[in-house]
């Protein structure tokens, strides 16, 4: 009988069906169902398919996940040509806000090879923060 091949939900690599771990990267796969959500999600960044990667930033932005700041930085750095994904990346890093995703678009803003990302970066630390900009702020009309 044919088993599947299992994907690593780590590294995506190919690992034999009865396999604990990943033969690439050492991911125990018992681990993977004990790490948290956020966890999950951050490592999603990763994925090689970019709809997965765009969804996991999606998520992780309206999560407000602080811990992915430094990750999505490193995965816009990772793919300088996919400026939609980097642009998403721009708007997570705004909703997510806090120190580590100021530094964060300051990086993007100083050396990103792409213009429109810079720009976008740059557009995010100089926008007002914690006023009717934010729509969480805006007051409700009944």
């Amino acid at each position: 009988m044919f088993r599947a091949p299992q994907i690593c939900p780590s590294c995506y690599s190919h690992a034999p069906p009865d396999a604990a771990t990943c033969p690439a990267c050492g991911m125990e796969f018992a681990r993977w169902a004990e790490l948290d959500y956020a966890d999950r999600l951050i490592a999603s960044l990763r994925h090689p398919l970019s709809d997965v990667r765009m969804t996991a930033i999606a998520v992780l932005a309206l999560r407000r996940e602080s811990r992915a700041a430094t990750p999505l930085r490193d995965l816009a750095f990772a793919h300088p040509v996919d400026v939609v994904q980097d642009l998403s990346i721009v708007e997570a890093l705004a909703e997510i806000s806090g120190e580590v995703s100021v530094a964060a678009l300051t990086e993007l803003a100083r050396g990103h090879p792409a213009r429109a990302v810079r720009k976008a970066a740059l557009h995010q630390l100089e926008r007002p923060r914690g006023g009717a900009d934010d729509f969480d702020e805006l007051p409700i009309q009944e």
